[in-house]
């Protein structure tokens, strides 16, 4: 009873009502082609993706999130099994050509490939229940919840993702938000003009300090998970498109955004307490490029288990299809 309120709870908080709902929707929309050309790689067309198509896609993106939630949460139990009616809506999803190249090839994300696994072949990641988890995953959906949600953070984001953005108050983009972040004053002004009078860069600005807040406070969360690494590296690939590209050319820019803060004009007491600042917000970006197992020595024995729940062959076929996907009219073979 409690893994079925506990999953309606992760329904209402991220799918009712939310970007991910219309992903959903658009899903009984467009064909299968117009779908496969919205959800392509950025440079499979010399235009790109447009702006319209950007919005749309994160749509997808939200959706994509929902779903590496609902997989750390069969994880570590917080939901225990996951209804029919729920499978059969969500696996068209995942099983659609177009979506799984955007998720599996085009943008790499392992949690919703392990969650279509799991729907499919009754097969999953799991570790050891224990409600002191539950506790943790909490703090996770709440950090979550900040990065998909914050307008601020978004507008940085938009900027580290290479957009390009313009209002009355300039043009917004990357090169323009490092620049600021070498002034002190700047900053000053953007972090204490009022939300709503904030032009797009001073919302970028803002939405640095959040994203390095929440860099932060997911790197001690995962620390303090040491001894359940599955459950750390889960919540590491969670947010994985963005912590992967730290050892790219975006992830240059932002180091070097980083770095410019230690040219702020101070006095000798607060030079040394600035570097020293700066120096522990590069530690913490480094340690997020790479998944946390990489970097811990792991006892041998501490392998993942991946457990079979539901597994049911099909005599008919060579390549057997669970007896249950067929009962729910799902062809695992889409």
């Amino acid at each position: 009873m409690t893994a079925d309120l506990n999953l309606r709870y992760l329904e209402k908080q991220w799918l009712s009502g939310q970007p991910a709902e219309r992903a959903l929707r658009r899903m009984l929309g467009p064909s299968d082609k117009t779908l496969a050309v919205l959800l392509r790689h950025h440079d499979e067309t010399d235009e790109g993706i447009s702006d319209r198509e950007t919005w749309i896609r994160d749509d997808f993106d939200f959706l994509l999130g929902f779903y590496s939630i609902i997989e750390i949460a069969m994880m570590i139990g917080f939901v225990s099994e996951l209804p029919d009616a729920f499978t059969k809506k969500h696996l068209r999803v995942l099983n659609h050509p177009a979506v799984r190249r955007y998720y599996e090839w085009n943008y790499p994300l392992d949690l919703p490939r392990r969650l279509r696994e799991r729907m499919l072949f009754g097969i999953g990641y799991h570790v050891r229940k224990d409600m002191v988890l539950h506790a943790f995953f909490y703090e996770f959906l709440e950090l979550t919840k900040a990065v998909e949600r914050d307008k601020d953070m978004e507008s940085f984001l938009w900027c580290l993702d290479g957009g390009y953005r313009e209002d009355e108050g300039g043009a917004s983009d990357l090169d323009t938000v490092t620049r600021a972040l070498a002034k002190s004053d700047r900053m000053a002004d953007a972090t204490q003009r009022p939300p709503k009078k904030r032009r797009e860069v001073d919302r970028a600005l803002n939405g640095f300090c959040k994203f390095i807040q929440f860099c932060e406070a997911l790197d001690s969360l995962i620390q303090r998970l040491k001894e359940q690494p599955e459950l750390a590296e889960a919540m590491w690939l969670a947010h994985a498109y963005w912590f992967r590209r730290l050892e790219t050319d975006m992830g240059s820019d932002l180091k070097k955004a980083v770095l410019f803060l230690a040219r702020w004009s101070v006095g000798p007491k607060d030079k040394a307490a600035l570097r020293s600042r700066v120096a522990e917000i590069s530690k913490v970006l480094s340690r997020l490029s790479a998944p946390p197992t990489t970097q811990w020595k792991l006892q041998a024995q501490r392998k993942m288990k991946r457990v079979s729940l539901v597994m049911e062959e099909s005599r008919e076929s060579e390549v057997s299809q669970p007896i249950e996907l067929k009962r729910l009219g799902i062809d695992w073979q889409s």
